[in-house]
């Protein structure tokens, strides 16, 4: 994607490059059937502790928007707003992760993901 923006961008008088509309949305997913993210709670925190948007622009280019659900909002059947909505929001995932309220939590557990665009998000 940052390859096509720089394209377009360095080359505008000579080519004319055209966006569609996106076939397909690229997600990540978390195996809810194996530790540690069978844990619904740290699944919420995940999904709060994650800026998406900064990595649409800076992986992407800017070129995609966040997508909220499995297939695009172009796709037949598809425009429907999904609820609950987990968008970013590190204080409440902070909050979410206080060990004043997790009695008997092992607080030195920090969780180190690695999204398959390879962003490590650490939680701790």
């Amino acid at each position: 994607p940052a390859q096509v923006k720089e394209f377009h961008t360095s080359h505008f008088s000579n080519f004319q490059v055209v966006f569609g509309p996106p076939l397909m949305n690229r997600i990540v997913v978390m195996n809810a059937a194996k530790a540690p993210t069978d844990i619904l709670h740290l699944r919420k925190l995940i999904m709060h502790a994650i800026d998406k948007a900064s990595i649409v622009a800076s992986e992407l280019a800017g070129s995609a928007t966040v997508a909220d659900s499995l297939f695009p909002k172009d796709a037949p059947y598809c425009d429907v707003d999904l609820t609950p909505r987990y968008d970013y929001d590190f204080e409440k995932a902070e909050l979410m992760n206080c060990p004043a309220e997790q009695e008997g939590a092992d607080l030195g557990l920090i969780l180190g993901l690695t999204l398959g665009i390879g962003i490590p998000c650490l939680l701790g």
